[in-house]
């Protein structure tokens, strides 16, 4: 849920405050919503006068989320990343479906594994593949979204040096990565798999195996 969309909202309820002054909850619900879809813990003071609305939020907890730029091996990976306010919490990566078939970092699961991790204390990061979105480049193969991956595995180690515990999750193709990076990289202690593609060879031959009688 964007800046911008809260803006609209805020905005949408200036514009009611006259019509909707009789009708009980309206502009509690629109404020409901903005807190619902943030995913930010708020106080609000709302009151009225001559049809105007005056509102108060006071953020009660940091739910930040910073867009950066990660340095990749063909150019700069956009990012979107969250930092634990605990030094020590453990790290995520989140990894998108395949690029070519429109998938990318905001999609609305990659942002649901994200939140997910956030809310439950983990930094966390997601990005875009090379070639999608803001990061530089042209779609790449499987190699390059794997060099792609390894990179911003290093850049969230790298800035959490106190964490010693690393999740990666994937969606679709993303999953499959995910098992790509556990034969690569020992020092990954978790994972999450969402909606595997099985059209995936790996994907494939695990499904015959487990349907054997």
């Amino acid at each position: 849920f964007f800046l911008g969309e809260i803006a609209a909202t805020l905005i949408m309820l200036f514009s009611l405050s006259k019509s909707t002054d009789k009708v009980p909850g309206v502009k509690e619900i629109l404020l409901a919503k903005i807190v619902c879809e943030t995913g930010l813990s708020k106080t609000v003071s709302m009151s009225t006068t001559t049809g105007s609305i005056f509102l108060l939020i006071i953020l009660l907890k940091t739910t930040s989320m910073v867009d950066l730029i990660i340095s990749g091996e063909s150019g700069k990976l956009h990012a979107v990343y969250h930092k634990s306010a605990q030094p020590n919490a453990p790290l995520a990566v989140v990894l998108s479906g395949n690029p070519r078939q429109k998938y990318h970092m905001n999609d609305r699961v990659s942002y649901a594994m994200f939140r997910a991790f956030m809310d439950i204390g983990f930094s966390v990061v997601r990005f875009n593949y090379r070639g999608v979105g803001d990061s530089e480049g042209t779609i790449g193969t499987t190699t390059d979204n794997m060099l792609d991956i390894a990179t911003v595995i290093d850049w969230i180690q790298n800035h959490n040096e106190d964490s010693d515990k690393i999740w990666l999750a994937g969606h679709q193709l993303g999953a499959w990565y995910v098992l790509q990076m556990l034969m690569r990289r020992p020092e990954i202690s978790g994972f999450a798999l969402v909606s595997p593609d099985v059209s995936v060879s790996d994907f494939v031959k695990s499904a015959d195996v487990s349907g054997e009688e």
